[in-house]
């Protein structure tokens, strides 16, 4: 039974380190410059930042675990899960607690719901966020084309990371491929798939399709937090 076991474990490896090997891609360097900058202003013009920089109130839920209603005027975001509800502001980081039903520490779900946010939102609205401070973005050429490559130095809560975005001929991204700290794979490719126009006209998408599919449902939104 032992040598079973370990004979098990040994392929299992073997599996895994197979399908590390063929699946884990280099991030690619790309070239800095007005190119990459234009190829970017490209894509916020296709996907209407305009709009999104205008838009006040947004609601969605992420893969059916978290729901967050932002007030973008006013910097405050509504995090939901598991019976919990936190309000936080996403740039200071402070809020409050106003259900806890696991009675845990008031600065611990501050963190978390500040950590859901930072992730969930990145799946809704990363193509508006090429020009965000601490981002570099690069052209990289690829058998589909120019792709944009865009470096956070700084953000959120894994600064280091890198997405590479495919884009149609309008601008319009249908992909990105990432090398992100929390994947051990670099590379990963997942869709942006499904997407709704918000009241202001702002795009955003409610599919992503890789390794597993992203839901995000219940997309809404308003021009103030009371008409949600």
């Amino acid at each position: 039974m032992i040598k079973k076991i370990g004979i098990g474990l040994i392929v299992i490896i073997v599996l895994f380190a197979i399908v590390f090997w063929i699946a884990d891609k280099p991030k690619p360097e790309g070239v800095v410059g007005p190119e990459a900058d234009a190829l970017a202003r490209k894509m916020e013009l296709a996907m209407n930042k305009a709009a999104w920089d205008t838009t006040k109130v947004v609601q969605w839920t992420f893969k059916g675990l978290h729901t967050f209603i932002w007030d973008k005027e006013n910097n405050q975001v509504n995090v939901k899960w598991d019976g919990t509800e936190v309000v936080v502001d996403p740039n200071t980081r402070e809020g409050r607690v106003l259900q806890n039903p696991s009675n845990a520490d008031e600065a611990e779900l501050l963190t978390k719901a500040y950590a859901y946010f930072a992730n969930d939102s990145f799946w809704l609205y990363a193509h508006y966020k090429a020009f965000d401070p601490g981002t570099t973005r690069a052209i990289v050429k690829t058998d589909e084309g120019d792709a944009l490559l865009v470096f956070y130095s700084s953000g959120g809560v894994t600064p280091g990371d890198s997405y590479l975005w495919y884009l149609d001929e309008e601008g319009k991204p249908y992909k990105w491929e990432m090398w992100v700290q929390m994947l051990p794979l670099g590379g990963l490719s997942f869709t942006w798939d499904k997407w709704t126009e918000l009241y202001s006209g702002a795009m955003v998408p409610a599919e992503h399709k890789g390794l597993i599919t992203i839901d995000i449902t219940d997309i809404k939104s308003a021009k103030s937090y009371l008409e949600l």
